[in-house]
């Protein structure tokens, strides 16, 4: 019994370490936050470094829309980057988690 305690404790705490993956920006249960699996049509996909399940690292998040932000995560949210529209004009840069005007 010890042993698969071990072996299932072992594969959740191999998730939590920093790692190159995809998540899903989902609203499940009424509880919205980054999942592994989701809908690349209908949710916000991810791609990029994970740290204790969320983006922290660099990285790029597709939105449903078409949007993207493109560059580091901090803690699941974006840090320094650009988020751009669908055709790929510039909306806003993000420096230290905090959206600069243009």
């Amino acid at each position: 019994m010890f042993e698969i305690v071990k072996e299932e404790c072992k594969k959740y705490f191999e998730k939590l370490k920093k790692r190159k993956g995809v998540l899903f920006f989902i609203n499940r249960n009424k509880k919205l936050g980054w999942y592994e699996n989701g809908n690349e049509k209908k949710d916000g996909k991810y791609v990029g470094e994970i740290e204790n399940r969320r983006p922290n690292g660099q990285g790029t998040h597709t939105y449903s829309n078409g949007k993207k932000y493109v560059g580091e995560w901090k803690g699941g949210g974006p840090w320094i980057g650009k988020l751009y529209e669908k055709d790929g004009k510039l909306i806003v840069k993000y420096v230290n988690g905090k959206q600069v005007k243009q």
